[in-house]
């Protein structure tokens, strides 16, 4: 029973080691993507754009949107000093996104984190980084003055083109998109709906210091965290008030019964139109 007792003890301190899994980086390039994307599969005319950030390190990359950085940084920046933006309305300008996730590779180590904040909750899952069945062809072609070869893959349900450059040989790219010898510069599906173009490639001076604790997110599998983005997205007043329930700080929205009504009848004709995310399955 001693040793038993002893077995349990080792097994729980090495699953508490495990949870408190602390990555640190420095981002020593930053790669800025403009995407061209289309939200309503069935309306070219929706095709809209944003531009998109991959900070590069030593062992880990994040990529987001522009908004979510910036967002990300600001609040940071209000954790450590204090003090933030005062003008709330150039903060909501500065930070507008379509995309709130964060897409961490190497964190853990050869896997995908992908991070979405949900209200109070920032939900995570994780999925192994090579994913990627690349047909590399012999075709070339210059981006943004850089020598490219193309390549090919299945991902999410959708086939995409990539052109990457081993002259940045960084085995790395928008999105989760990795695997190739060199960095991804241009990527698109067959059908043209999501295009991600390298605007420009950023060496930083100095290094961005980047620090992650995973246990600040709950770890979800995909399905679970896709789930809880539509209950949201579906009614954030249910979701909010589901949040607010055994909460010492409440969250309140100054708006009456057929205010809600009318504001969730514009949500649901907002979600129809938003029906075409890059992974169709």
């Amino acid at each position: 029973m001693k040793n038993l007792f002893l077995i349990l003890v080792m097994i729980f301190v090495q699953q508490q080691v495990a949870a408190q899994k602390s990555f640190n980086d420095e981002f020593n390039y930053k790669a800025v993507y403009e995407l061209t994307y289309q939200p309503d599969s069935t309306d070219a005319s929706s095709v809209t754009s944003e531009e998109m950030w991959l900070y590069l390190g030593n062992d880990v990359s994040r990529f987001s949107s522009k908004g979510k950085a910036l967002k990300d940084s600001l609040d940071r920046h209000k954790k450590i000093t204090g003090a933030g933006m005062t003008d709330f309305k150039a903060r909501a300008e500065l930070t507008r996104t379509e995309f709130d996730y964060t897409i961490y590779k190497n964190i853990p180590d050869d896997h995908i984190s992908y991070i979405l904040p949900i209200l109070r909750d920032k939900l995570r899952y994780e999925e192994d980084k090579d994913v990627f069945d690349w047909e590399i062809l012999p075709d070339t072609k210059t981006l943004k003055g850089y020598e490219t070869q193309k390549a090919k893959t299945v991902f999410g349900g959708r086939e995409f083109t990539a052109w990457f450059t081993t002259e940045i040989p960084i085995s790395d790219g928008p999105y989760k998109f990795n695997g190739l010898p060199g960095l991804i510069l241009q990527l698109s599906d067959s059908k043209g709906h999501y295009i991600f173009e390298l605007a420009e490639f950023q060496t930083l001076e100095p290094p961005v210091i980047f620090s992650l604790e995973t246990p600040d997110y709950i770890l979800a599998s995909r399905d679970e965290l896709l789930q809880q983005k539509r209950k949201y997205e579906e009614d954030p007043f249910a979701a909010l008030d589901n949040a607010n329930r055994g909460s010492t700080t409440k969250v309140t929205i100054g708006l009456n019964e057929q205010q809600k009504r009318e504001h969730l009848k514009m949500i649901q004709e907002e979600l129809e139109k938003k029906n075409n995310p890059i992974e169709l399955k």
